[in-house]
């Protein structure tokens, strides 16, 4: 027999002006029942001995940004980088990133921000909208891949290749490193 069967609840009633909300610990959730949080207390501690140790020591504390996105974003990012290259035309067009690679440069490159957004670094929240985002090459003389990728907004993206492009013109009719001298 267990203490379940030997003790009864005591009754609760609800005071002039309070509902049995007003009771609750956690919002949403049973009124008599006490939330078991996991490992959240553990995690917190961890991260409070991590500033308190890295604080002791003199060295700067730099957590890595926590921000979530959907495998179809990283998919949709891989889609416009191939569009990108094939518009480049058939001779010019070089894949040598997959998915994972997409993936890696999004999230831990460029915290699925632009390289030229001006202002605060920080996360703007767990979860990061990346529809105007577009991965284009750096250098278009050199294969895309996880060394020459730039993520920019649709708008930089077209101008920058753009602007590489005019270069290259520039470069093959005899400017700067073409033959015209």
């Amino acid at each position: 027999l267990g203490l379940r069967g030997l003790y009864n609840l005591v009754p609760i009633e609800a005071s002039d002006g309070a509902s049995m909300a007003d009771y609750q610990v956690v919002p949403n959730f049973r009124v008599r029942t006490i939330p078991v949080f996991g490992a959240l207390p553990a995690i917190f501690g961890m991260a409070a001995a991590a500033h308190v140790v890295t604080t002791l020591a003199g060295q700067a504390f730099d957590s890595e940004p926590v921000f979530r996105m959907n495998k179809k974003q990283y998919e949709t990012q891989l889609e416009r980088l191939r569009d990108r290259e094939d518009a480049r035309g058939s001779e010019t067009a070089c894949m040598g990133v997959d998915l994972e690679d997409v993936m890696y440069l999004v999230k831990d490159v460029w915290h699925a921000r632009s390289a030229r957004a001006q202002g605060s670094t920080k996360s703007k929240g767990m979860w990061q909208h990346t529809g105007g985002l577009h991965l284009t090459r750096w250098n278009p003389a050199l294969p895309a891949c996880l060394d020459n990728l730039v993520l920019l907004t649709a708008d930089e993206a077209d101008a920058h290749d753009a602007e590489t492009r005019d270069a290259d013109d520039a470069d093959d009719a005899g400017g700067v490193g073409g033959a015209g001298g």
